[in-house]
């Protein structure tokens, strides 16, 4: 492309040979250019517009692009080497377009419309947002994206296989989708440890998981995950922060007794819907995962599963 760039303006290319051991020659800049098919039944289901192919073709030409029709009704169509751009059938289809001209397609009405609605399960998360703030609260919102490092070693929870890895991660601190919320939480702490104290924050969204019998392969778990952080902070207070929360929005909540990282033995407990469904967890953070965040004082997490509240 850049070789077809500098000959535009005015400059003459020379070809460069190189010949490897192995046998192999490789000539540059390579000016051949790049054939593809395009069917014609493809640009009347993107674009609305019926041309035959004889038009089809001389679409493409004027766009300068070499076209030809072949005997299966597609055409053959050469790619100059300076259109690096050209990738897929569809942008052959946008030059199509573009050569018809955009004020020639006649817009239509889709042919089925359909009244919206908000998401029940939104509605529902709007609500318990609402009871959250009203009880101090501030909400924040961490990235969906994380590291093992931040979901599970940070927080001495172990890893049970069924975490979502991305294959082509952009940095090694989102490798994986995160499987709860509470790494969000104590982040957002560690990074505000030299602010105030109380801090009061909550954050309601998507975890994920793998499931072989999910359409993807995964799927995803609303929640909600809130954390204080205090000198006098513990589990009596979580405990009513949860009973307040369970009050405002009906919602029958028992705790038994569990211990469980990141929370320090006999402090915490697994949170149980009025239908005996395990619906959460909460307690006081285990001070080496305190002092793996840097955090100073002591801080309460609790976590519940909207999606089973909401269908309970």
């Amino acid at each position: 492309m850049i070789a077809a760039v500098f000959a535009d303006l005015g400059g003459r290319g020379e070809r460069d040979r190189e010949e490897y051991p192995d046998g192999k020659i490789w000539q540059t800049p390579d000016m051949s250019p790049e054939p593809m098919c395009l069917d014609p039944a493809e640009v009347r289901q993107i674009i609305g517009i019926n041309p035959d192919i004889s038009e089809t073709v001389q679409l493409l030409r004027r766009m300068r692009y070499g076209a030809e029709p072949l005997p299966d009704r597609r055409i053959r169509v050469l790619v100059p080497a300076y259109r690096s751009d050209v990738m897929h059938t569809r942008d052959l289809i946008e030059d199509v377009a573009i050569a018809y001209g955009y004020h020639r397609l006649k817009p239509e009405i889709l042919p089925t419309v359909t009244s919206s609605q908000p998401s029940r399960l939104e509605e529902f998360c709007v609500l318990v947002r609402r009871v959250m703030t009203g009880l101090g609260f501030i909400e924040i919102m961490s990235l969906n994206l994380s590291s093992p490092e931040a979901q599970f070693e940070k927080l001495g929870i172990p890893d049970d296989g069924r975490t979502v890895i991305l294959e082509n991660p952009i940095s090694v601190e989102q490798r994986i989708l995160r499987r709860h919320l509470l790494a969000g939480i104590m982040e957002t702490m560690s990074l505000n440890s030299t602010q105030p104290y109380p801090q009061k924050i909550f954050e309601i969204g998507d975890a994920f998981e793998l499931d072989p019998q999910a359409e993807t392969s995964a799927r995803s778990r609303r929640q909600l995950a809130l954390g204080i952080a205090d000198a006098k902070t513990g589990f009596a207070e979580l405990r009513q922060i949860l009973e307040a929360l369970g009050r405002e929005l009906d919602w029958e909540l028992g705790f038994a007794p569990e211990d469980r990282m990141p929370f320090i033995p006999g402090r915490s407990a697994i949170i149980i819907s009025a239908a005996g469904e395990r619906v959460g967890s909460g307690g006081e953070v285990h001070p080496e995962v305190l002092e793996r965040l840097g955090i100073g004082v002591p801080v309460v997490l609790a976590q519940l599963d909207l999606d089973r509240l909401f269908r309970s």
